[in-house]
């Protein structure tokens, strides 16, 4: 998969999809996006789809979703903790959860329109590249995506690899 769309699918979108270069998208028809803060409320949104994606919202939730269940992408943990530690940076990844990941097949998964309607942006490109150093330290797969929601937040497949070189050389 080259892509991720979160809107439905239509021939006009498909075509616009191949014009900006991508080849296999996923649109809002083929998965589903999980959210939630108790683990209950994610296990009763598993159903119909084929592909699931999950919003992390807080630490426990992510550790459940990470450990326990069966979605292959987790998207969002750079916007869990409102401040970072006066010592380092709070990305919502941490060795274990990267472990895990590594262990369960999972991949971590980096939005661009997160970029795009980001209050604080600075803030939320060091936790992604904070992010991205765990995850090339402990083997965990990376997805870097537009995620979009809108037909404007969409980017080119030669622009959106290019936003993964900066973020990939943040060292």
């Amino acid at each position: 998969m080259d892509e991720i769309v979160l809107m439905k699918r239509t021939p006009e979108l498909e075509q616009w999809c191949q014009q900006l270069g991508f080849q296999q998208v996923l649109f809002l028809d083929d998965i589903q996006m999980l959210s939630g803060r108790k683990p209950g409320e994610i296990l009763s949104q598993l159903k119909g789809k084929k592909y699931f994606i999950y919003e992390a919202a807080d630490e426990p939730t992510l550790r459940f979703v990470v450990e326990k269940i069966s979605v292959p992408l987790v998207i969002g943990m750079e916007k869990i903790n409102p401040a970072d530690s006066l010592h380092y940076l709070r990305g919502g990844l941490d060795q274990i959860l990267c472990t895990l990941a590594r262990q369960k097949e999972k991949t971590i998964g980096f939005s661009f329109a997160d970029i795009l309607h980001a209050q604080n942006r600075p803030q939320l490109l060091a936790r992604m590249m904070f992010n991205i150093k765990l995850c090339r330290k402990y083997n965990v797969k990376t997805f870097f995506g537009s995620f979009a929601r809108e037909k404007w937040e969409m980017i080119s497949k030669k622009d959106l690899e290019a936003w993964k070189r900066v973020l990939e050389k943040g060292d």
